[in-house]
C-alpha cells in the first residue's frame, strides 16, 4: 500500500466545487507546527532555568479546572480523530498521511501547551505575555476547524463521524478561548487574578493557607495543586517516598490546611448546632445532629455526589461495550474481506455506529470508561473521607468541650461517667464518620441496581424480571437483619460503657486494689461485663454473616434465575454476547449489593449514636453567671459608696429601687422554698436578663443579692441560700467557717458550677478570673509548662513566683529542676508540692481576680506563712489584684480587708475584719452564729493542722522510697535532655507488620479455626469460578440436532444449578467461620491484655499515661472486635478473586500470563513503595491519642 499524503490525484483546493480533505487537514497543520515551533523553545529555557522561575506559589488562574476538563475532552477528541483517521485508510487503496498526521501533531502541540500553561501558572512569570501565545493558538484553531467543519458539511451532511469529532474539537477549542481571554483580562491592574479555590477557600481563612505553604510549613498540597495532580494523587510522591525511605513522624506530615483544622470545622458546626437548637425549641422537638451535619457541609455533601453519580454511570461503559466486542469478534470471524477500497477519502463515509461498532474502539472506550469511572469514584471516596475527617474533629471538640462544661451535679449524679465520655469521643464519632463515608450509598446503590436491571431486562427480556423479583424478595431481608444488629450494637454499647467504666476505676485505684491484692477480683468483675459484650457481639457476627451471605450470595442466584428462565421459559438459545453481557451486569450489581447491607450496618450504628449523644449534648452545663455590669463613673464631688453600703446603684431613677427593672444583668428566679417544698422542674432554670440601667462602683468586683445556690437542680432544699455578698476590687476577701458550711460551694457559686434558684449576681466587666482547687490539678508535663499553663514565660516574673511560692527548694531536689515531668496525678510530688505548684499557677496568670479554695490547709505552718506573706499578699493583694480565700487558718484573718463567715450553707456575717471581731465579742442573740462559726472552725484547724504533718512525714517518706528510685534506675543511661522525664515514650514499630503479629492474631484466634475458615473460603470461591466456567461452556456450545437440544440445556441447567447452590452453602458457612473466629481471637486478647496491665508493677502506672491503657481499652479493642472481621474477609474475598481470576485467564489463554505478570511486578512495587508511609501514617494517631 503506498504511502502518500493526499489519496488520488494529489494536493488540491477544490474538486467538483467543494473543498479537498487533504486541503483542509493541511491547513490545519499551520497553526499547530508555529505553536510547536515557538513552545518547544520556550520550554527548555523555562525548564533550564527552573530554579530562578519557580517559587512556593498557590496561585491557580481563574477557571483552572474548566480548562483542564476542556483539554482533556480535547485530547479525547483527537484520539478519537485519529482512530477514525486508521479506519478511513482500511477503506482507501493508499496510505493517506493528511487523515491522521495533523491530528497527531495537534495531540502533541496541545500537550506541550497544557505543560507550558501550568508552568506559567505556578511560576513568578508575568501571564499576560507569556498566555497571549496560547491565545493565538486557541483562536487560529478555531479558524481552521471552523474550515473543517465547513467542508464536512458540504460533503457528508450532519451524520459522519468526522463531522460529529469536528464540532466536539470546534467546541472545546471555543470555550478554551473564552478562559484564556477571561485570564489574560484578570490580570490586567485592578483584577482579581485567582480562581475560586486558589487559595484554600481564602475567603474563608483570610489567605492563611497560601502564606503557610508557601512558609513550607503545609505538606498537604492538594488543594494547591493541579487539577490533574488532584485527580490522580501524584502531588503525595514525595510524601510517600520518604515515608517508603524511614518512619514518617507527625513533623513530617507539617500542619493541616487551615479549611481542615478543628477549630475551623467546630466554629462551623457549632454556629449551625446553636441554630438547630434555637428552631427546635419553640416546637418542642429534639434538635437534629443530621440536620446540622448536612447544613454545615452541604457542598461538600453535593460534590462528592456529583463524583458518584457519574462515576457510577460510567461503570455501565464497559457491560454495555462487551456485548458490541463479542458480536464484532462473532461477526468478524464470520464475514469474508472485502477487497474494494475507494481511491480518496472524500469518496468514504462512517457513521457513528459503524465507528463504535469496531472492537478496537469498543476496547479503548472500556479503558477510558474504566479510568474516567476510577477517577470519579475515588474523587467521591478522598472528598467523603476528608469530609468525614473534619465532622468526626468537629465532634471531638464539641463532645470535649461539652465535658468542660457539663455541671458537676450530671457527673457526680451518676448521669454521666468516664467510660461513656471516651467512648462517645472514641467510637460514636467513629461511627458517625463512617457512615458520611457511605452516606450516598443511600441512593447511589439502589440506582445503580435499578439502571442495571433495565439493561438486563434489555438483553433477556420477561426473564430478568424474575430475578429482580428475588432480589426484591432478598434485599428486605437485609434490612431485618440490619435493625436487629442496631438493637444488639445499642446494647453492646452499653455493655462497653460499664467495661471501660470499671476498667477506669481499676486503673485509677491501681496501687490501692495492689495494696489489698484485689486484682483478681477486679480482673473477674471485668471479665464478666466482657463476655457479656462478647455474647452480644456474637449475636451480631452471625447476623453480619448473614447479611454478607446474603449479599455474596444474591448476584449468584438471580444469575441463576434469570438464566434458567430465559432458556426454559422463553425457550430461546442463550448465546455468548447476552451471556456475557449480563454476567457483565450481574457482577457489576455485586459492589452496591455489597454495600448496602454496610452501609446499613454503619447507618444503624450512627443513628445509635447520635442517639446517645444527644442526651449528653443536651446535659445541663455549669450555670454562666458572669453577667456583666459596666462599672460606675463617680463624679469628682461624689464618694463611691463603700463594699458594705452597696446593693445596687442605678444610673437612672426607678419606681422601685429595691428591684431591678426588667432587662436588668441579673439572674433571677422568683422560687421560694417552702416546708413542702413541691416546686415544678421548670422553677429552677434561672432566668437573665440585662439591662444598661444599672452599674457596679468601681471598687466593687462581684455582688450576690439574696442568691441561692443548689448542686442538684431537682433537690427540695439548696445547698447554700439567701446569701449576700460583696467582694471589693484590689482587697482580699476571706471566707471562713467550719467544715461543711459551704464555704467552697460559695467559691464554685461563683464560677458557675452550680445551679442559681434565686436573687441576682452581677460581676464588673473588667474582671478575668483564676482559680486555684483546694485539691490541686496538675497536668501530666513539666513543673514550669504547670506553672506556666500557657502564658509566654517571663524569666523575671517566673523566678519571683518560684521564690514567693517557696519552691527553689524543692527544684534543687528535683533530677531535671523545673524541667522535671509530674506524674499521673502528681505521683512524684508532695501533697504540699502540688499545692503550691497550683497556687504558683494562679498568681503567674494574669487574671485580675483570682480565688484560692483552702491552698494553705496542706502546707505546714512556716510554708504556710511564707506562701501567704510573700505570693497572696505580696505578689497579688498589693498589686491591687482581687484576691478571695477560703482557709481554716483564722491567724490570717487580721490581713483581710473583707470577711465572709458562713455556717449552715448561709452568709451569717459579710463585713470588715474589724466587725467580725466586734461580733464576736457581742452578746447578742445575732451575733451567736458568728461565735459558734468561728470557735469551730478554731478547733478544726488545730485538729487539720497536726493530720497535715503526720500526712507530709508519711508522704515524703513513701515518695522518696517509690518514685525518685524508679526514676534514677530508669534513668542512669538516659541522655542529658530527657533527665527527668517520667512518662515513658510510647513505642512505635518500624516497618512492615511482622510475621509474629499475624501468628499471634491466628494464634488468638485457633490455628484450626483459621484453617477452616481459610479452606471454606476456598472452596467457596472456587463454587463461584466453577459457575461462571460453566456458564461460558454453556453458552458458547450449539446444538447438534433438534434431538439432542433439549437434552443439552437440562446437562448444562443440573451443572450450573449445582455449582451455583454449592457456592451459596460454602459462602454462608465461610461467612460464619471467619466471624467466629475473629470474635474468639478479640476475646482471648483482650483477657491477656487486661491480665497482663493487672500484674505490671507500679513503675509501669507511674510511668504510663493512663489515656494510653484506656485507649488499648476502648479503641483498639473496638477495632478488634468490629472492623478487624470485616476487613479480614473483605481482603479473603478480593485475593482469592483475584487468584482466581488470574487462573481462569491462564487456563483459557496461557499468553496471558505473559502479559499480565509485568503488571503483577510493578503493582507490587507499587503496592509496596504505598504500603510503608500508609503504614507509618496509620499508626500515628493512634500514639497522638495515647499521649
Amino acid at each position: 500500500m503506498a504511502v502518500t499524503w493526499c489519496a488520488g490525484s494529489g494536493l488540491k483546493i477544490r474538486e467538483n466545487g467543494d473543498l479537498t480533505s487533504c486541503f483542509v487537514d493541511t491547513l490545519l497543520l499551520i497553526p499547530t507546527a508555529i505553536v510547536l515551533f515557538i513552545l518547544i523553545p520556550a520550554l527548555v529555557l523555562i525548564l533550564r532555568g527552573k530554579s530562578e522561575v519557580f517559587g512556593q506559589s498557590c496561585v491557580r488562574f481563574k477557571h483552572h479546572s474548566l480548562r483542564w476538563m476542556l483539554t482533556i475532552l480535547l485530547l479525547l477528541s483527537y484520539m478519537a480523530k485519529i482512530g477514525e483517521g486508521f479506519m478511513f485508510q482500511e477503506q482507501i487503496s493508499t496510505t493517506p498521511l493528511h487523515l491522521y498526521l495533523p491530528n497527531m501533531f495537534s495531540f502533541v502541540c496541545l500537550i506541550l501547551a497544557t505543560i507550558y500553561y501550568d508552568i506559567v501558572e505556578v511560576s513568578q512569570i508575568s501571564p499576560v505575555k507569556k498566555l497571549s501565545i496560547l491565545f493565538v493558538y486557541w483562536l487560529s484553531s478555531v479558524i481552521v476547524w471552523t474550515v473543517k467543519f465547513v467542508q464536512l458539511y458540504q460533503v457528508e451532511g450532519p451524520y459522519d463521524i468526522r463531522l460529529a469529532t469536528n464540532v466536539c474539537i470546534l467546541v472545546f477549542y471555543s470555550l478554551l478561548l473564552i478562559v484564556e481571554r477571561r485570564v489574560i483580562f484578570s490580570h490586567l491592574p485592578g483584577r482579581s487574578q485567582y480562581s475560586s479555590w486558589s487559595r484554600a477557600n481564602e475567603s474563608e481563612v483570610e489567605g492563611d493557607a497560601c502564606r503557610e505553604f508557601q512558609a513550607g510549613h503545609i505538606k498537604f498540597v492538594h488543594d494547591f495543586a493541579n487539577f490533574l495532580s488532584r485527580c490522580t494523587f501524584s502531588w503525595m510522591y514525595d510524601m510517600l517516598k520518604l515515608g517508603s525511605s524511614r518512619p514518617l513522624e507527625p513533623e513530617d506530615l507539617g500542619e493541616l490546611p487551615p479549611v481542615d483544622k478543628s477549630e475551623l470545622n467546630h466554629k462551623k458546626f457549632i454556629k449551625v448546632w446553636e441554630k438547630e437548637k434555637v428552631r427546635a425549641a419553640p416546637k418542642n422537638t429534639t434538635p437534629s445532629l443530621w440536620r446540622a451535619f448536612f447544613i454545615t457541609y452541604k457542598h461538600i455533601i453535593l460534590t462528592a455526589a456529583a463524583c458518584r453519580f457519574f462515576g457510577d454511570l460510567l461503570s455501565f461503559i464497559g457491560p454495555l461495550c462487551l456485548k458490541q466486542i463479542v458480536a464484532y469478534v462473532e461477526e468478524t470471524l464470520k464475514s469474508d474481506s472485502d477487497d474494494s477500497k475507494s481511491q480518496t477519502a472524500d469518496d468514504v463515509t462512517m457513521s457513528m455506529s459503524d465507528f463504535f461498532g469496531n472492537g478496537f474502539v469498543l476496547a479503548v472506550v472500556i479503558l477510558f470508561g474504566n479510568i474516567g469511572s476510577t477517577t470519579l469514584i475515588q474523587q467521591y471516596f478522598y472528598i467523603s473521607l476528608r469530609f468525614s475527617m473534619n465532622l468526626r474533629a468537629s465532634l471531638q471538640v464539641m463532645i470535649y468541650n461539652k465535658g468542660l462544661n457539663l455541671s458537676s451535679f450530671t457527673i457526680s449524679g451518676g448521669k454521666m461517667d468516664s467510660g461513656q465520655i471516651v467512648n462517645h469521643i472514641s467510637t460514636d464519632t467513629q461511627n458517625i464518620s463512617m457512615s458520611m463515608t457511605f452516606l450516598h450509598n443511600l441512593w447511589a446503590a439502589p440506582l445503580k441496581l435499578i439502571v442495571a436491571f433495565v439493561l438486563i431486562i434489555n438483553e433477556l427480556g420477561v426473564a430478568a424480571l424474575l430475578g429482580f423479583v428475588v432480589l426484591l424478595v432478598l434485599i428486605p431481608i437485609n434490612y431485618v437483619l440490619a435493625a436487629k444488629m442496631g438493637r444488639f450494637q445499642k446494647i453492646g454499647l452499653g455493655i462497653s460503657d460499664e467495661r471501660l467504666k470499671n476498667t477506669n476505676e481499676m486503673l485509677q485505684g491501681m496501687k490501692l486494689l495492689k495494696l489489698y491484692a484485689w486484682e483478681g477480683w477486679f480482673c473477674e468483675l471485668i471479665e464478666r461485663i466482657r463476655a457479656r459484650e462478647i455474647s452480644v457481639k456474637v449475636k451480631t457476627a452471625l447476623l453480619n454473616a448473614l447479611v454478607s451471605f446474603i449479599t455474596t450470595c444474591t448476584t449468584t442466584i438471580v444469575a441463576l434465575v434469570m438464566f434458567v428462565s430465559y432458556v426454559k421459559v422463553s425457550g430461546k438459545e442463550l448465546t455468548a454476547s447476552k451471556a456475557f453481557a449480563s454476567l457483565a451486569l450481574i457482577n457489576l450489581m455485586r459492589v452496591p449489593l455489597f454495600l448496602l447491607p454496610m452501609m446499613v450496618r454503619t447507618v444503624v450504628n450512627a443513628r445509635v449514636s447520635t442517639k446517645r449523644l444527644l442526651p449528653y449534648l443536651l446535659a445541663p452545663e455549669i450555670s454562666h453567671l458572669r453577667d456583666e455590669a459596666p462599672v460606675c463613673v463617680i463624679e469628682e464631688d461624689e464618694e463611691s459608696p463603700s463594699p458594705e453600703e452597696f446593693k445596687m446603684v442605678p444610673l437612672k431613677p426607678t419606681k422601685d429601687d429595691t428591684s431591678p427593672s426588667p432587662g436588668s444583668p441579673t439572674i433571677e428566679v422568683s422560687v421560694k422554698f417552702s416546708k413542702d417544698s413541691e416546686r415544678k422542674k421548670d422553677d429552677m432554670k434561672p432566668k437573665s436578663t440585662t439591662n444598661a440601667d444599672f452599674c457596679i462602683p468601681p471598687r466593687i468586683a462581684v455582688v450576690i443579692n439574696d442568691a441561692s445556690f443548689t448542686w442538684d437542680p431537682e433537690a427540695d432544699q439548696p445547698t447554700i441560700s439567701n446569701v449576700d455578698v460583696n467582694v471589693p476590687k484590689g482587697k482580699l476577701t476571706m471566707i471562713v467557717g467550719p467544715v461543711g458550711s459551704g464555704k467552697s460551694s460559695l467559691v464554685n457559686a461563683l464560677l458557675g458550677e452550680m445551679t442559681a434558684v434565686g436573687g441576682q449576681v452581677w460581676w464588673a466587666d473588667d474582671i478575668t478570673v483564676a482559680y486555684a482547687a483546694q485539691k490541686a490539678w496538675l497536668l501530666n508535663n513539666t513543673v514550669k509548662n504547670n506553672i506556666l499553663f500557657g502564658q509566654p514565660y517571663i524569666r523575671e516574673r517566673y523566678e519571683a513566683i518560684l521564690e514567693a511560692c517557696a519552691l527553689k527548694s524543692d527544684l534543687e531536689i528535683l533530677p531535671a529542676g523545673d524541667e522535671t515531668e509530674i506524674g499521673e496525678k502528681g505521683i512524684n510530688l508532695s501533697g504540699g508540692q502540688k499545692q503550691r505548684i497550683s497556687v504558683a499557677r494562679a498568681v503567674y496568670s494574669g487574671a485580675n481576680f483570682v480565688m484560692f479554695d483552702d491552698p494553705l490547709s496542706a502546707l505546714d505552718a512556716h510554708v504556710g506563712q511564707h506562701v501567704f506573706e510573700q505570693a497572696i499578699m505580696k505578689m497579688l493583694v498589693q498589686r491591687g489584684r482581687t484576691v478571695v480565700l477560703v482557709t481554716h487558718q483564722l491567724q490570717y484573718l487580721p490581713k483581710a480587708d473583707n470577711v465572709i463567715v458562713m455556717k449552715d450553707g448561709r452568709a451569717v456575717i459579710c463585713s470588715t475584719f474589724r466587725d467580725v471581731e466586734n461580733a464576736e465579742k457581742s452578746d447578742n442573740a445575732k451575733s451567736d452564729n458568728v461565735k459558734k462559726a468561728l470557735i469551730l472552725t478554731r478547733q478544726q484547724s488545730i485538729e487539720r493542722e497536726q493530720h497535715v504533718e503526720e500526712e507530709e512525714i508519711e508522704e515524703v517518706h513513701d515518695r522518696r522510697h517509690t518514685v525518685e528510685e524508679e526514676i534514677q534506675e530508669a534513668g542512669e543511661d538516659d541522655e542529658e535532655n530527657e533527665k527527668g522525664k517520667l512518662m515513658t515514650k510510647e513505642e512505635r514499630e518500624k516497618g512492615a507488620v511482622a510475621l509474629r503479629v499475624y501468628l499471634s492474631y491466628a494464634k488468638a484466634c485457633g490455628y484450626l479455626f483459621a484453617v477452616i475458615a481459610l479452606v471454606l473460603a476456598v472452596a467457596a470461591q472456587g463454587g463461584i469460578v466453577g459457575a461462571d466456567w460453566w456458564l461460558s461452556i454453556w453458552s458458547s456450545d450449539r446444538p447438534r440436532g433438534n434431538t439432542s437440544a433439549d437434552h443439552d440445556v437440562d446437562y448444562y441447567l443440573v451443572g450450573y444449578t449445582s455449582l451455583s447452590i454449592a457456592a451459596v452453602v460454602l459462602t454462608f458457612f465461610k461467612s460464619i467461620s471467619i466471624a467466629m473466629c475473629c470474635l474468639r481471637g478479640a476475646k482471648l486478647l483482650h483477657i491477656r491484655m487486661l491480665r497482663r496491665i493487672v500484674q505490671a508493677p507500679m513503675r509501669f502506672f507511674d510511668t504510663t499515661p493512663i489515656g494510653r491503657v484506656l485507649n488499648r481499652m476502648s479503641s483498639d479493642t473496638a477495632a478488634i472486635d468490629s472492623n478487624l472481621p470485616m476487613v479480614t474477609q473483605n481482603f479473603i474475598n478480593t485475593m482469592l478473586s483475584a487468584v482466581a481470576a488470574l487462573v481462569v485467564q491462564a487456563a483459557v489463554t496461557p499468553y496471558f500470563l505473559l502479559v499480565v505478570l509485568p503488571f503483577i511486578i510493578i503493582y507490587y512495587f507499587v503496592q509496596r513503595f504505598i504500603r510503608y508511609a500508609f503504614y507509618f501514617v496509620y499508626c500515628l494517631p493512634s500514639s497522638i491519642y495515647t499521649l
